[in-house]
């Protein structure tokens, strides 16, 4: 009798089987095939083709038991038009896919709409705790049955269960074949090295990934683990109509004399390591900042080039110039809500001295965050300042103005940023202005953050509004 069980993230297969299914390696020590978990469907299904008589002792969930009537406060999900069509295409699928939507759009709604017809226990992936808390706090209110939980120092395991990334990672091995259903919001983490474990070695044969930011160049490693491109709905279509309609504003500043000599200084250290390896040949891949952390610590040349790469984003991050336009922003825009993003935590902390908001950094702790966002939403607060931290996993009130002071060219940190102006607003434009200095390493992080689709055809460049402050 042929058996298949589950084994610490793995499937063995014993008994009779002469010839394995596809994917299946010979295992001498137990005299059995092995494979990762993830193959399980594809492994069951050809069982059957085959005609094999077997044993599934790999389940450990029974598909029948998990009914998921929409529970109470909430009578009924509502999902929008294109929120349905993501539904249906992911089903289309066999329930193994990719869903795009830009923050703000409701992603979430098609994740539980999907958990509601698949009727399977359901683990969901997080990358952060306010993820987590966010999505606990959601399944409750929908479903009205005991959500699991694992984080924080908490495991608490539930037919429905929300996880973060780093959690599942250690757990998988153990809880990998209890689930029937797995979600991974902001999937394109799952990409990432070692996260991919948390796929592999999980049986659950439907799949659904979330994320605003779909990379092409993850296709290959997601459309194994999780499934293809089911659906995608741009910024750009829904804006106006489910999303706010928005527009983007460069601004350009000069620097100061004594910055632009400084600048030039630093810039002349890296050129002058870049023409001394002109003839060695380097990865296509890899970029000029990742060779310099890779050699910098064998190579006191690379070194001091990193050293005055650092300094170059120093000198731009802080211009003069840049903080007088900022403040020219704040006061036209002094009865809206406001996000500052920065490239660094040294200057977030920098604005929130210089114009007294408060700033957002990984060092705040959660409680403090929260009451930040709290007033923020509110009122009380007009404008945040933050780095990285709200780029995404963070449940933001809806601001009205986003403005780039500093940051990379990611397509997916721009989209990300832009999401946080998105929701919708009744008779509300909303504006992300992009601020660089002339004449800098920041011409190409604009150039490449303009390659995102949702830029494209929103963007203008604005000179003589702000010629006094601008050098124009």
């Amino acid at each position: 009798m042929t058996t298949l069980a589950f084994d610490q993230g793995t499937l063995l297969l014993n008994g009779d089987a002469q010839m394995p299914p596809p994917g299946f390696v010979r295992d001498e020590r137990v005299g059995g095939w092995r494979t990762e978990g993830f193959r399980y469907r594809e492994t069951v299904l050809w069982l059957r083709q085959q005609k094999v008589s077997f044993t599934d002792c790999a389940r450990q969930y029974d598909p029948k038991t998990l009914c998921l009537g929409l529970g109470q406060p909430v009578a009924a999900l509502r999902l929008f038009d294109y929120q349905e069509q993501a539904v249906r295409a992911w089903q289309r699928l066999d329930q193994r896919g990719i869903v795009v939507l830009p923050t703000g759009a409701g992603k979430t709604v098609v994740a539980l709409d999907a958990m509601r017809l698949a009727a399977r226990p359901t683990l969901i992936v997080v990358p952060t705790l306010d993820l987590l808390n966010q999505w606990y706090k959601r399944l409750t209110e929908t479903f009205g049955i005991k959500i699991g939980l694992v984080g924080q120092g908490v495991c608490d395991l539930q037919e429905v269960t929300v996880i973060t990334y780093a959690s599942a990672y250690r757990r998988i091995a153990e809880i990998g074949a209890r689930f029937g259903l797995l979600i991974f919001d902001e999937v394109h983490h799952l990409a990432s090295p070692g996260w991919t474990e948390i796929a592999r070695l999980a049986i659950a044969p439907f799949r659904l990934g979330l994320t605003a930011t779909y990379d092409p160049h993850q296709s290959e490693v997601l459309n194994e683990l999780v499934g293809p491109l089911a659906y995608w709905k741009s910024v750009r279509e829904l804006s106006g109509n489910r999303l706010a309609s928005y527009e983007v504003i460069r601004l350009s500043v000069e620097l100061s004399a004594e910055e632009r000599l400084a600048y030039e200084r630093e810039e002349a250290i890296c050129q002058a390591y870049w023409q001394g390896r002109a003839e060695q040949s380097q990865p296509k891949s890899e970029s000029r900042l990742e060779i310099l952390l890779r050699e910098q610590a064998q190579d006191p040349a690379a070194r001091r080039a990193l050293q005055a790469w650092h300094q170059m984003r120093s000198i731009i991050a802080g211009a003069d110039a840049k903080l007088d336009l900022l403040e020219e922003l704040f006061r036209r825009h002094a009865s809206d809500r406001a996000i500052v993003f920065t490239a660094s935590n040294e200057m977030a902390y920098l604005i929130s001295q210089l114009f007294l908001i408060p700033a957002i950094t990984h060092q705040t702790n959660a409680r403090e965050r929260k009451a930040i966002l709290q007033r923020f939403e509110s009122g009380q607060y007009k404008a945040v300042v933050t780095s990285k931290v709200l780029n995404e996993g963070v449940d933001v009130p809806a601001a009205a103005v986003a403005i780039i002071l500093g940051g990379s060219g990611s397509t997916r940190e721009h989209t990300q940023r832009l999401g946080r102006i998105l929701r919708q607003r009744a008779n509300k434009l909303a504006v992300l202005y992009e601020i660089t200095a002339r004449g800098t390493m920041e011409a190409g992080i604009s150039r490449r953050r303009r390659q995102t689709e949702a830029y494209a055809g929103r963007a203008r460049k604005i000179s003589r509004l702000w010629g006094a402050r601008t050098g124009k």
